[in-house]
């Protein structure tokens, strides 16, 4: 329900789909299903201008992929990595802080170079810089 409501521009509903899912995560102690719903949610928030609740959103996700990644290293989120530290990227333009928004996508580009089939969203990061 989150995307769909997400996709019309349902954003108070789909923050509410987000947050349940992420609680539901929580219950399960399924710490990747959290970071993505937090990764979902934080993208809500960033269409509503909220970002500063995206922000926080992304950095908690940020802290449990790379727990996740240093604990599982045979599965690694590196997409999911990839998208929030663009989403940092946005957020961190539209608060005007230049500096930390680049800093962010060319974390999200470094880490995109080593990703096979991911030209599209490593375009996307060279065009959000």
């Amino acid at each position: 329900m989150g995307y769909s409501n997400f996709s019309v521009g349902l954003y108070e509903p789909a923050v509410r789909n987000f947050s349940q899912h992420i609680e539901m995560e929580k219950k399960r102690n399924h710490s990747l299903g959290v970071s993505n719903a937090m990764v979902n949610l934080a993208a809500v928030r960033i269409r509503m201008e909220d970002f500063e609740n995206a922000k926080q959103y992304l950095l908690e996700a940020l802290k449990m992929y790379e727990l996740h990644l240093s604990q599982t290293p045979d599965y690694s989120p590196l997409v999911q990595l990839i998208t929030v530290y663009n989403n940092l990227g946005i957020v961190f333009q539209n608060q005007k802080l230049y500096s930390e928004a680049v800093d962010y996508y060319n974390r999200g580009i470094r880490l995109a170079l080593g990703v096979k089939n991911i030209e599209s969203t490593l375009a996307m990061l060279y065009n959000n810089l």
